[in-house]
């Protein structure tokens, strides 16, 4: 396995880094993961994210873990716009250094929020100059479709409130709303709320899109569990990925 750490992405702002991990051998597929902390903490450097990047090359993935700007050295929209940039960072390093490879992007619970946001509202991917289309498919675990707490803590409302405006991924869900594939992933003892507002998340994409290639799964334990604790040595959230990515196959 191949690793380059710290890549700065952004230059403007030191956070803005990137850790490209890439197989022995060549490879036709990336996941561009972002982890969560509630867009005030966590980190790319966290031990779990890199034994999870570790089985994904064993299996001729490339997995590139991402930081962005949280709470308290930034504010909405800067994670969103974050995000995008550094999609964009990997599209132009892989033309410059003629890598063909499917793009997926993964997110972890604030990472998933995040990576929602650049799907259901385009623009943060069209300011960077890419499209919807650009991207084959989503990992979306345990994020939150209504306005996250942290975001209407940040606008001074009470965080337990239940929101859907434009800091919502649902706010952007309609008729027109469309890509690739995604696994939307919750758990039976999640945070509160947020397997229900996933389970409507799906149901609402499904009422305007009947056709979209979207699955919905419950896994038992608690929030991100699958991504955050090892069973025998394993992070069960790397198989997933990878049999996710299979399936494209």
């Amino acid at each position: 396995m191949k690793v380059l750490s710290n890549v700065l992405y952004n230059h403007e702002y030191e956070e803005c880094k990137l850790d490209i991990y890439f197989p022995k051998q060549g490879f036709n597929a990336t996941i561009i993961h972002f982890h969560g902390g509630g867009l005030s903490s966590g980190t790319k450097d966290d031990d779990a994210h890199k034994e999870i990047a570790k089985v994904i090359v064993e299996n001729g993935i490339s997995f590139i873990s991402v930081n962005y700007r949280m709470y308290h050295n930034a504010k909405t929209p800067d994670f969103f716009v974050d995000a995008a940039k550094s999609i964009k960072y990997v599209f132009d390093f892989f033309e410059k250094n003629n890598i063909q490879s499917k793009i997926y992007i993964s997110g972890q619970s604030a990472g998933a929020y995040i990576s929602m946001m650049l799907c259901f509202n385009e623009k943060y991917l069209n300011d960077v100059g890419l499209q919807i289309s650009n991207i084959n498919g989503w990992i979306i675990e345990s994020g939150q479709p209504t306005t996250h707490f942290n975001v209407l803590k940040e606008m001074g409302f009470d965080p337990d409130l239940q929101r859907i405006d434009e800091y919502a991924p649902l706010y952007y869900v309609t008729s027109k709303t469309s890509f690739e594939r995604m696994l939307l992933i919750s758990y039976t003892k999640d945070i509160p709320l947020r397997l229900e507002q996933n389970e409507y998340l799906y149901k609402t994409i499904i009422h305007y899109n009947p056709d979209a290639k979207i699955e919905f799964r419950v896994y038992e334990g608690e929030h991100c569990v699958n991504s955050t604790t090892p069973v025998d040595g394993e992070f069960k959230h790397a198989s997933i990925m990878i049999d996710f990515i299979k399936e494209d196959k």
